[in-house]
């Protein structure tokens, strides 16, 4: 069957595809995966002509995938072909599309519900739909498990999110907001006072002393969470 052969892997965070990617690479070869057996197509760039020789050269490899990079990207020529193609490629190969982007957005694309392909794929692929990195862990859910002076969260959370955002720097300050705001509503006045005095302690390390952002915010939430953390 088609779902058996060709996968459409679609979430927005890289690290998650990835895992999926090479859960489904070790399915399909028991462990024992080769870089001749995966070739990787990139979306951008993409030549027809070179594309059907790789697909049409004999492999001395048992089993073969085609992994299909930035799949949301390919230019219309090579979505023509495989649509035409795909049923006989996916016969004596293995084909993963990654898609950058959530299932749910994706599938209400406009320009998705019009394109054939993209409708095609869909329906005859095994569609996995990871966990988005942003749904599952947010700012928002940082803020909420500060609310609930949830320490342990809290930091796990700050860990994945820096995990996630390359500018550190801009993801610090938007932490420092979130919580400026999130502290503006504590009725008690001193205990208010106290975290502005912990943030702007914590905004002077990140600027002046150049402490890395996510270490900074650590010690704050240690301070903030941990009485014996502030006491220290």
């Amino acid at each position: 069957m088609m779902n058996e052969r060709s996968f459409c892997v679609l979430s927005s965070n890289f690290t998650y595809r990835k895992r999926i990617i090479e859960r489904i690479k070790t399915d399909i070869f028991k462990g024992n995966i080769s870089s001749l057996n995966t070739i990787v197509i990139y979306s951008q760039g993409i030549n027809l002509e070179k594309l059907k020789e790789q697909i049409y050269t004999y492999s001395f490899e048992n089993k073969r995938v085609f992994l299909f990079k930035q799949t949301q990207d390919l230019p219309q020529e090579i979505k023509s072909f495989l649509l035409k193609t795909l049923k006989e490629i996916a016969s004596v190969n293995y084909i993963i599309f990654e898609i950058e982007r959530e299932y749910s957005e994706f599938v209400k694309d406009a320009k998705v519900i019009r394109d054939k392909f993209y409708s095609y794929l869909l329906k005859v692929s095994k569609v996995i739909k990871t966990q988005s990195f942003k749904e599952d862990i947010s700012l928002r859910k940082l803020i909420f498990a500060v609310r609930r002076r949830q320490a342990a969260q809290t930091l796990y959370i700050l860990e994945k999110l820096f995990l996630e955002f390359k500018n550190t720097d801009v993801l610090g300050m938007q932490i420092l907001g979130a919580l400026i705001k999130e502290f503006s509503f504590i009725p008690d006045s001193l205990t208010k006072q106290n975290y502005f005095r912990r943030i702007w302690e914590t905004d002077r390390l990140i600027k002046e002393k150049g402490v890395d952002p996510k270490l900074a915010l650590e010690i704050l939430i240690a301070k903030i969470l941990l009485p014996s953390a502030d006491a220290a």
